[in-house]
C-alpha cells in the first residue's frame, strides 16, 4: 500500500500519515498547519538506531584507528539537521536515549576530520596517488532517498579524508543478500530499533552468536567481543534491575569505544493526522495498538 500524499493530508482527504509515512520537507510544512497535528510521541518503545555497518573481516576497518578517523569524518548534527530535516538526533551508542538503560555519561561522538587524517596516518594508510589512501564499498539501505543522500555525504565526507568510497545500489532483495548472505560489502547504512529491552533489540546486532549468513538485520560485521557476549549472557537473566543497569552501562561503554558500527542518528518517527481525530497517542507503540478509543469530530 503507498504511504499517503501529503496533499491527501493537508486537504482533510487522509487523516492520518503515521510512523513518518511523509517526506520529512513535508513534516516541516505542514507542521505549520492550524488543522494538523504533527507529533514524535507514540513510538518511543522503538527506538530506532541508525549506523553504518562495517566488514570487519576486511583489514582497513579491522583497524579502531580507521573506524574512529570514519566517525570523527561524520558530522552527525548535518545529517540529523539537513539530511533528515530535523527528524532525529545524533546518536550514541547502541542504546538510544529515550531508553531507561541509557548511560548518560557517554561523550557526544567527535566531528574532527583534521584530527581523522591523523589517525590514518597513524595507522598506516598515507595519501598516495590523488591524495587516496584506500577504497571501500558502501550500499546503502534501499529505503527512499534520505538513504540515497546519506550515501552521497558518506562519499564525500571520507573523500575529504583519503578514503574513496563506491556506492552501490540494490533493490532491497538484492541488499539483504549482499549484507546478511554474501557478506560482500565494506559499509553499509541500516537502523535497527532497540524496542523495549536491550536483550530483545541490542543484542541481535553485537552479539557473536548472530554471526549467520541468511540472518537478516543481525551482526552483519562478524563483530565477536566475548565480554560483550557474557554481558549481554548475564543482562538477559539477571533479575537485580541494580546490576542490569551496571552490566548495560559497560556494555554501551566498549561499543561506544570500539565502534564495530559508526553510530550516526536517532530517527524519530513523525505521525501526521487531522485535529479532528482524537485519541492517537496512549502509549510508546501507540500506531501498533489497538484504536479502540480513538474518535473523530
Amino acid at each position: 500500500m503507498a504511504p499517503p500524499a501529503p496533499i491527501a493530508v493537508e486537504t482533510g482527504e487522509v487523516d492520518l500519515a503515521p510512523m513518518s509515512g511523509l517526506p520529512e520537507a513535508e513534516v516541516q510544512r505542514l507542521s505549520a498547519s492550524p488543522k494538523l497535528e504533527a507529533s514524535q510521541a507514540g513510538s518511543e518503545a522503538l527506538g530506532p538506531n541508525l549506523w553504518l555497518e562495517l566488514n570487519l573481516r576486511e583489514k582497513p576497518l579491522q583497524d579502531l584507528k580507521v573506524r574512529q578517523a570514519i566517525s570523527m569524518a561524520l558530522n552527525r548534527e548535518r545529517i540529523a539537521d539537513v539530511i533528515w530535516y530535523g527528524q532525529g538526533k545524533p546518536a550514541r551508542g547502541p542504546i538510544v536515549s529515550a531508553s531507561a538503560f541509557f548511560d548518560k555519561s557517554l561523550p557526544q561522538y567527535e566531528y574532527n576530520p583534521a584530527k581523522a587524517g591523523k589517525l590514518l596516518d597513524e595507522a598506516g594508510y598515507p595519501k598516495g596517488a590523488g591524495n587516496v589512501r584506500f577504497k571501500l564499498s558502501q550500499n546503502f539501505l534501499p529505503y527512499g532517498e534520505n538513504y540515497v543522500r546519506l550515501a552521497e555525504y558518506i562519499r564525500q565526507e571520507l573523500g575529504k579524508i583519503g578514503i574513496q568510497v563506491e556506492t552501490r545500489s540494490a533493490d532491497l532483495g538484492g541488499w539483504l543478500k549482499t549484507i546478511y548472505t554474501d557478506w560482500n560489502f565494506n559499509l553499509t547504512s541500516t537502523f535497527s530499533h532497540n524496542y523495549s529491552d536491550p536483550s530483545i533489540g541490542v543484542e541481535r546486532t553485537f552479539g557473536s552468536g548472530f554471526i549467520k549468513k541468511g540472518a537478516t538485520f543481525t551482526n552483519s560485521m562478524g563483530y565477536s567481543n566475548p565480554k560483550v557476549d557474557e554481558l549481554f549472557a548475564k543482562s538477559a537473566h539477571e533479575t537485580d534491575p541494580a546490576a542490569r543497569r551496571k552490566q548495560f552501562d559497560e556494555l554501551q561503554k566498549i561499543l561506544h569505544e570500539e565502534l564495530p558500527v559508526i553510530f550516526l542518528m536517532e530517527p524519530a518517527y513523525t505521525h501526521v493526522w487531522n485535529r479532528k481525530v482524537h485519541g492517537l497517542i496512549t502509549n510508546g507503540i501507540s500506531m501498533y495498538s489497538p484504536w479502540d478509543a480513538v474518535w473523530k469530530d
